[in-house]
């Protein structure tokens, strides 16, 4: 028993972890499976978002709470649709062309970042929000807040859209872009709004991890 207890603080840094980390798969994932695009450039949306972020609740001033909806529901799935209009003038293109146009990505927001991160990360003293920092004991082993809240999302976020493609239409479209997209045209479903609607989503989960 010493030894499982011994253990048990790191299997929560890991869960904490892995939840970060999962959601950032689920959006890729996602994006991928339905465009056939796999997206280098996913993390580095990742960075755009906290990027975002710091611009709105540091040099803005907006409150953490609101910096972070304007964030996750705003400008990701700004972003998305950004992605997919790239994703859809290179799908038709070779493997090379669609890795590359992704990486390109990457380099463009190191680039934006290296530019202007001075503006926005470089002032001192900033009180930016964050989860509650509370800690609380469970199963013999202090749990900081923060990161029951960091996995509970995870999963409750990975089981919304696991239940949202099984059980819903729009769901069952986003499947069949990939299954048969002849067959989704003959619903008279958009596969752009579909495909709109997965990168937004896609983008959206990188932003929240």
């Amino acid at each position: 028993m010493p030894a499982v207890s011994g253990l048990l603080p790191f299997v929560v840094i890991g869960l904490t972890v892995g939840s970060v980390y999962g959601l950032a798969a689920v959006g890729l994932t996602l994006t991928f499976k339905t465009s056939g695009i796999f997206n280098f450039g996913h993390g580095a949306l990742g960075a755009a978002a906290v990027y975002v972020y710091y611009l709105v609740a540091s040099r803005l001033g907006v409150p953490w709470g609101p910096a972070v909806a304007l964030t996750v529901l705003v400008a990701a799935p700004l972003l998305g649709l950004a992605f997919e209009w790239l994703a859809r003038r290179v799908m038709s293109g070779s493997t090379e062309t669609r890795v590359m146009a992704t990486i390109g990505i990457v380099l463009f927001v190191q680039g934006a970042i290296s530019l202007w991160g001075h503006y926005v990360f470089g002032r001192r003293g900033d009180q930016l929000g964050s989860l509650p920092g509370q800690v609380v004991r469970v199963g013999g082993v202090y749990v900081g807040v923060d990161q029951i809240i960091i996995v509970g999302l995870g999963v409750v976020a990975t089981l919304a859209l696991y239940v949202f493609l099984q059980r819903t239409r729009t769901g069952a479209a986003m499947r069949a872009v990939v299954d048969d997209p002849d067959l989704l045209d003959m619903t008279g479903r958009s596969q752009r709004r579909i495909l709109r609607l997965t990168w937004a989503l896609g983008i959206t989960f990188v932003a929240v991890s």
